[in-house]
């Protein structure tokens, strides 16, 4: 996950293929963040979130339905992001809609990714990219939201995630 968000599936003995993408990433993710919070700094963004409480904004399927609906949708499942804001008469604290940018950023991507894995018959995702933090609440928030519908698809996050990109680009110069 970069500053959007590139889909390319890789199988043993295929050709790499580009099969999707998503304009909604890091870029946004700070994007909303400088506009509502005026922050910039993206580990900032994911320490304040880390302390906030995105049930406050989000909408839940609890807060729709009282309890889960079904089999699949959990009461703390989030069924529209940042709604409760629309209700507010105060303004949330900081570290709320931190959590909640964080939040909507992240199960988009992780709905988005689940829906192409699935259709690509994709059993193992890794997410690289400088907008991940590798045991914090974006990690968590894109397996959560793979997970939802496809428990079946496991999702790895490497070590030294952010440099993958790099990587690549210097590979793929390095065989021409």
């Amino acid at each position: 996950m970069g500053t959007g968000v590139s889909f390319t599936v890789i199988k043993p003995g295929e050709k790499m293929r580009h099969v999707g993408g998503s304009a909604i990433g890091g870029g946004t993710l700070l994007a909303l963040s400088r506009l509502i919070l005026n922050i910039t700094d993206f580990e900032l963004l994911c320490k304040l979130a880390s302390e906030g409480d995105q049930s406050k904004l989000d909408l839940l399927i609890s807060d729709v339905f009282g309890a889960d609906y079904g089999t699949t949708l959990k009461a703390d499942v989030i069924a529209s992001s940042m709604a409760k804001a629309a209700w507010m008469e105060e303004r949330p604290a900081d570290k709320d809609i931190a959590a909640s940018i964080l939040a909507t950023v992240s199960f988009s991507i992780g709905a988005h990714v689940a829906t192409i894995a699935a259709s690509q018959n994709v059993k193992t995702v890794v997410f690289v990219g400088g907008f991940l933090d590798m045991n914090g609440i974006i990690a968590h928030n894109l397996m959560r939201s793979v997970n939802l519908f496809h428990p079946e698809i496991t999702l790895v996050i490497p070590e030294n995630y952010h440099f993958f990109g790099a990587i690549g680009a210097a590979l793929s110069v390095k065989d021409k």
